[in-house]
């Protein structure tokens, strides 16, 4: 279920299943359609490359020297990928033999097997290797995030959505990369700190109303006692 927020309400409005769901619909989400059991290494590729592309000149000028001419291989290693790439990426809705590649080498690379299903435990080692924090949406939890990062991380930040579809009877879990977190959730902003969605005005939980600072306040506790 994907929300629609009106004021302070979250509200259920679409499905996550069916060619007019909107996991095909919005921009935000980059659907991941796959035949194999690495949708959440998919999910993280595009997730990772959204916000890692580069221009063609700065491709050029990372990649020109380097003896290793397989793409899938070089994108890895240098944790980038140029627009140009990325997009095709995009026009390609089933599983391309370039993601299939890249899901494939970052998992390889990561030491996670390809042949089982992959659980959030498996998280952990995508994070350390690619030097993110990667938050976890759950759709059958009202869209709640069930993985946050640790506390004052400054690591760049990827999104993922979790759905539960019925595959030849079977309901699984799978996941979708989000690509535009105000999107997502249809605002404008996003507290990074409360992880909380917003229009114009927003203040985080743990901003004292005293003095607007952050965190623990003296003042508060003058007030207080």
């Amino acid at each position: 279920i994907m929300p629609s927020l009106v004021g302070s309400e979250m509200c259920i409005r679409d499905s996550v299943e069916g060619p007019h769901s909107s996991i095909t619909t919005k921009k935000s989400i980059v659907e991941i359609v796959n035949h194999d059991e690495i949708c959440m290494a998919r999910a993280i590729t595009m997730a990772f490359l959204k916000v890692n592309k580069v221009n063609t000149d700065d491709w050029h000028a990372l990649t020109d020297d380097d003896d290793e001419r397989n793409m899938e291989k070089l994108v890895w290693i240098y944790k980038k990928a140029p627009e140009w790439y990325y997009s095709k990426l995009l026009l390609h809705k089933p599983p391309t033999d370039r993601l299939t590649k890249l899901a494939h080498e970052l998992c390889k690379l990561t030491d996670i097997p390809i042949n089982r299903t992959l659980a959030l435990s498996d998280i952990s080692a995508f994070e350390r290797f690619l030097n993110v924090d990667i938050l976890v949406i759950n759709a059958t939890g009202g869209n709640k995030f069930i993985k946050t990062p640790p506390e004052h991380s400054k690591k760049q930040r990827l999104y993922l959505y979790l759905v539960s579809l019925i595959e030849e009877g079977v309901r699984r879990s799978h996941f979708h990369a989000i690509v535009n977190i105000c999107g997502f959730f249809g605002k404008s902003n996003f507290c990074s700190n409360c992880l909380i969605p917003y229009g114009k005005l927003h203040q985080c939980e743990t901003t004292c109303f005293v003095c607007k600072r952050k965190g623990k306040c003296k003042k508060m506790d003058v007030q207080l006692s």
